[in-house]
């Protein structure tokens, strides 16, 4: 006889300004005989009496004395702000390689690595905060490289390196990824894979797009280079570093750690998550509303990366690539630096986007992308304007950048068809 499981975790959550974690809260979840997911949540009374206190989610978990419950349906019971901070495709991948295939969430949130994007943290008991290791120094990249290389390919962790590189990283997305860290900076390193296409230098031209988002006006992560050279053991490689914009230093040296949700999250606050199969960005723009503390600018800054995303046949724009990070004062979040935008090259003409971007669905072109204006407060007039404004500077530097980015002069002219004009 199939009896429901359970399992609880305990929430910890780094308050602005603070290096160690405060407990905040406990979250449940279930799975009944007939497969059936749910999710409970509740904050400590002891977080609920403090003066600071802050929600993890002001739209789904506002800060008050309820329990929440998430049940059924296709998030299988995990609030988006907790689903935020578990690990994808990569993170689950060495974790049941490592540990055994864990039950959902619980399992991957407790064996995932203390990287995880944003500010929160669990742990197994209310009475002990998780231990929290420091991320890997920057000059350790070569080792890391080889650790997630083996890893990729199937191969065992050196002994030697087992404990002094944790791969099992709770950070998003199905690519590899680590954080390393200068004395002042935090980088989130992006390693290449055997799936890649090797003939488009995939860390360059990511790098190269960060660039292009800001000479067409948006606010885009930093990203460096690093390249590694070849041993005995792993091929050479050049790997992506992009700066953490959810870690920064306080005034006592210790590492601080920002609010984030992701699009997705924002899209579930709303409810309609189980009636659509796709976000949109106009759906985006109206939740910027309910989160933002500056949502006119944020607004406008959407559009135009929307836009750019177009532009350069980013077609992966999905609602995990889109995310809200905490504003400056620790009471509202605001529209966080762009990232993961890289060009796809597309065997037709005609393209669509991860997310719907007008009346005409996820189709990438003028028309339907000038028919949501009015969800950014944006007029005909000057949302045209934007477009034309994009366009124009993204068609002046693309290859610019690439080129500026050593992309091989062969990658660019596969990638050119990427940058046509929008019809």
């Amino acid at each position: 006889m199939t009896s429901e499981t359970s399992d609880r975790v305990f929430v910890w959550v780094f308050l602005p300004g603070d290096s160690d974690p405060t407990l905040c809260g406990a979250f449940d979840h279930t799975v009944s005989a007939g497969g059936q997911a749910a999710g409970y949540f509740v904050y400590g009374r002891s977080y609920l009496s403090l003066p600071w206190g802050l929600a993890i989610d002001p739209v789904a978990l506002p800060l008050r004395e309820q329990r929440f419950e998430l049940a059924g349906g296709s998030r299988q019971g995990v609030f988006g702000v907790i689903a935020d901070a578990c690990p994808d495709d990569w993170g689950r991948y060495v974790i049941d390689r490592r540990f055994g295939v864990q039950r959902f969430p619980i399992g991957y949130l407790l064996h995932s690595q203390e990287d995880r994007v944003g500010n929160l943290c669990f742990s197994t008991t209310a009475a002990q905060p998780p231990e929290l290791g420091d991320p890997a120094p920057r000059a350790w990249l070569q080792d890391a490289w080889m650790v997630v290389n083996g890893l990729d390919a199937g191969r065992s962790i050196p002994d030697s390196l087992a404990e002094r590189i944790k791969a099992n990283t709770a950070l998003g997305g199905a690519r590899p990824k680590l954080t390393v860290a200068d004395p002042d900076v935090q980088w989130l390193a992006k390693f290449p894979t055997r799936h890649d296409d090797p003939r488009l230098c995939l860390p360059l031209v990511e790098a190269a797009m960060l660039d292009l988002a800001r000479c067409a006006g948006i606010t885009a992560a930093q990203a460096v280079i690093e390249h590694v050279q070849a041993s005995a053991e792993v091929p050479s490689a050049d790997i992506l570093l992009v700066k953490r914009f959810d870690r920064s230093l306080n005034a006592s040296g210790g590492w601080c750690r920002e609010a984030y949700a992701s699009a997705r999250t924002l899209f579930q606050s709303d409810g309609l998550d189980e009636f659509s199969y796709t976000g949109s960005y106009s759906r985006l723009a109206i939740q910027i509303s309910r989160w933002s503390s500056r949502p006119v600018a944020d607004r406008v800054e959407l559009f135009r990366r929307m836009v750019f995303n177009c532009c350069i046949s980013n077609t992966d724009d999905h609602d995990r690539n889109h995310g809200f990070i905490a504003s400056e004062d620790g009471l509202g979040f605001r529209l966080a630096p762009a990232f993961d935008m890289v060009p796809r090259v597309h065997g037709t003409q005609r393209r669509y986007q991860a997310m719907n971007i007008g009346d005409g669905g996820a189709e990438t072109t003028v028309q339907n992308i000038l028919s949501s204006a009015d969800a950014f407060g944006l007029s005909q007039q000057d949302a045209r304007a934007l477009l034309e404004d994009v366009q124009a500077k993204v068609s002046a530097h693309w290859r610019q950048c690439l080129m500026e980015r050593a992309v091989p002069e062969s990658a660019i002219e596969l990638l050119a068809p990427c940058f046509a004009t929008l019809a």
